[in-house]
């Protein structure tokens, strides 16, 4: 591989702490189950999608709320959205 390649490899593994892996699959999992559960598709993120999500939070007052937003506009982002 490039040295590229190799640096951007790095990166993208370092990015996140190992502790937080676990976590942020657990919160993709979440917004993907909570969009589907909506009837909608969780990428490119809509009007529809970002208050279906928001308003699954709202409810509970989760804390993992706003976490999952700010892990949801990454996701899009990150898809080219």
């Amino acid at each position: 591989p490039s040295a590229k390649a190799v640096a951007r490899e790095r990166l993208l593994r370092d990015m996140y702490a190992r502790s937080t892996v676990g976590g942020r699959r657990a919160q993709e999992r979440t917004l993907h189950r909570l969009a589907t559960a909506g009837g909608l598709a969780l990428l490119p993120v809509t009007d529809d999608v970002l208050e279906w999500i928001a308003a699954a939070f709202k409810p509970g007052k989760h804390r993992f709320g706003p976490a999952c937003l700010g892990l949801l506009k990454q996701l899009h982002s990150k898809a080219g959205h």
